[in-house]
């Protein structure tokens, strides 16, 4: 649905020869940038949502929108432009994708540092990706070892967090379905240049 509402731009498609090639019929994608730029610094239009299992945009924009097709919105919003990436999987599909991906769970995917505090002010944040061999100097000159500077992050946990993070979206209040909609339609119609054949079709190369 969402890619229905989107412009569309006349192509020219060639291997070598720019000058000799065929025109086709293709959707702006980028047309989402320009709307995602007015609207975005307007936080009280939204709210925080957390995905459930098997949840999907088409059934969240049923339960908040009363209609399926309303899914464009949700996906447009929270900048998801490959739902098989972009999109939380559920935990039968999380546990199938991580054995096809890996052989053993729990083998290190990488190290991230620990959390090192000096004088009551942390010198080194938690969560930096750095090499097996990685420990932190103190100001005083101190080597801490490996186990006090950082800490192994197993391939499931990696995978895990980001799965999870994905499931934080945030959605439009109801209330600003209808003036959403009419500011889309406006923000990605074409205005005239060399380019313009019609309000919703223009032609690249």
């Amino acid at each position: 649905m969402y890619f229905s509402k989107l412009p569309e731009i006349i192509y020219l498609k060639y291997n070598k020869n720019p000058f000799d090639g065929e025109y086709i019929l293709i959707k702006n994608i980028f047309s989402r940038i320009k709307l995602i730029d007015s609207i975005k610094p307007s936080a009280t239009l939204f709210e925080d949502y957390f995905v459930k299992d098997w949840e999907r945009p088409d059934t969240i924009a049923m339960e908040k929108y009363q209609d399926p097709k309303y899914d464009w919105v949700i996906i447009l919003l929270n900048n998801i432009v490959n739902l098989y990436s972009d999109w939380p999987m559920s935990d039968a599909v999380f546990q199938q994708y991580l054995s096809k991906k890996y052989q053993n769970f729990s083998d290190v995917h990488h190290y991230e540092t620990l959390a090192i505090s000096y004088k009551n002010n942390i010198i080194m944040p938690e969560g930096v990706i750095v090499e097996e061999s990685f420990r932190f100097k103190l100001p005083t000159g101190e080597l801490l070892s490996k186990s006090q500077s950082r800490i192994s992050v197993p391939n499931y946990e990696y995978e895990s967090k980001l799965n999870e993070k994905k499931r934080n979206i945030v959605l439009l209040r109801p209330e600003f379905l209808g003036e959403f909609e009419e500011i889309f339609q406006k923000i990605i119609q074409y205005t005239p240049s060399t380019e313009y054949i019609t309000r919703t079709l223009k032609s690249s190369e």
